[in-house]
């Protein structure tokens, strides 16, 4: 599953007690002005979470870049 930023707490458990992950796609978020993915939630509940880089939703496929936005979104998301 991608993305997951709009997740409440009963889709995020029903998510962990299946096993499915959530791809962390934080480029194509701040892209589409989405909101963050609040990974610490996800991972408190059992979730599993990858990085993606999503290229249909921003301008760069790097997984480089995506981790840099991945540490910049967390801050925000912590802010």
């Amino acid at each position: 599953m991608a993305h997951g930023v709009h997740l409440s707490d009963d889709d995020a458990d029903l998510l962990a007690a299946r096993g499915t992950a959530v791809a962390h796609c934080p480029l194509s978020n701040f892209f589409f002005a989405d909101g963050s993915l609040d990974i610490r939630r996800l991972t408190d509940r059992g979730c599993k979470v990858s990085l993606g880089s999503d290229i249909a939703g921003g301008y760069s496929h790097s997984m480089l870049s995506s981790i840099r936005n991945a540490a910049i979104a967390h801050k925000v998301v912590k802010a």
